[in-house]
């Protein structure tokens, strides 16, 4: 939490430094763009094992990023707001990113198991505003920040170790809304198009999910899972 405050709070002041900025290349003007991008996950599971007999309480473990690729579309709009040269962006993305981790818990009545847990994203709506400033006559600077809504699925499996626990999976698919802060450079390429190059840091509020692992000692398993993800953009636009 500290750590999102951190980066919104060091975006925030980057958009108050870029007010102060020079020409925008393309100003007052529509544009559309597609372009590609490299998905990694950073995001910790909190897992526990429950029953009858007592709750062995949170337990920590990392989910394993399977690094993905994805793709993005979206339409923007350049615009000056007094001296500032503002952007806003609406957004697609699509990615097939994954991320996996493992952990034996054990409960005060000695049920014990094996939780497996899988987090997998889909496709991603975004509304971005944001602003720029000039390096050279060709070359520009931006930060945004972006409101995020994603589908997720987390697949969660048990599997017996000792105490007479039962294995059992579940499927849970949820929407999530989060956040991003974004820095990157626009290169003019002349008639129309642009090259974007991006970094964001994309966070999601908190998944909860479980599953019984069985009838007889009422054991269950609880995931809380906060998403993040790095994800590092190429975007060509055109200016209509």
């Amino acid at each position: 939490m500290k750590k999102s405050l951190l980066l919104g709070l060091s975006t925030l002041a980057l958009i108050g430094t870029a007010t102060v900025s020079h020409a925008r290349m393309n100003d007052n003007s529509w544009y559309v763009g597609a372009g590609a991008s490299w998905i990694g996950t950073n995001m910790e599971n909190k897992v526990s094992l429950e029953n009858g007999n007592g709750d062995t309480g949170p337990s920590k473990v990392g989910l394993e990023d399977k690094s993905a690729f994805g793709g993005t579309f979206l339409v923007g709009y350049n615009f000056e707001v007094g001296s500032t040269k503002a952007f806003t962006e609406l957004g697609y993305g699509f990615d097939s990113s994954s991320a996996n981790g493992t952990k034996t818990l054990t409960d005060p009545g000695d049920a014990t198991s094996d939780i497996d847990t899988t987090l997998n994203r889909f496709n991603t709506y975004s509304l971005g505003i944001g602003t720029n400033f000039n390096i050279d006559q060709s070359l520009d600077a931006f930060v945004k920040v972006s409101i995020l809504h994603s589908k997720f699925e987390v697949v969660s499996k048990s599997s017996n170790v000792a105490g007479g626990v039962n294995g059992g999976t579940g499927i849970k698919k949820v929407s999530r809304w989060g956040w991003a802060p974004t820095i990157g450079l626009e290169k003019n390429l002349g008639s129309g198009f642009n090259l974007k190059a991006d970094y964001s840091y994309q966070m999601y509020s908190r998944i909860r999910s479980g599953i019984e692992t069985s009838t007889t000692t009422d054991a269950d398993t609880l995931n809380k899972i906060n998403p993040r993800y790095h994800v590092v953009g190429l975007t060509l636009t055109k200016t209509l």
